[in-house]
């Protein structure tokens, strides 16, 4: 990620990866958008379970908008 990325784009970066990931390929790729987050917010210092808990979230209450 860019060093000028703002935390709502990080978070919204991990949704759309999980959001667009294969089916097969669900736990991989939101396990590595996780690490990506929780990288990007230690780097910051910002605290990176709570980051990506939020983002996780997030992304839970879009997948039930889907439905």
């Amino acid at each position: 990620m860019a060093s000028s990325t703002t935390l709502i784009q990080a978070q919204q970066r991990y949704i759309d990866r999980c959001l667009t990931a294969h089916p097969g390929h669900v736990r991989r790729v939101a396990n590595a958008a996780a690490g990506e987050l929780k990288a990007w917010a230690t780097k910051r210092g910002y605290d990176p379970a709570a980051v990506h808990r939020d983002a996780k979230d997030m992304l839970e209450l879009e997948r039930a908008s889907d439905d």
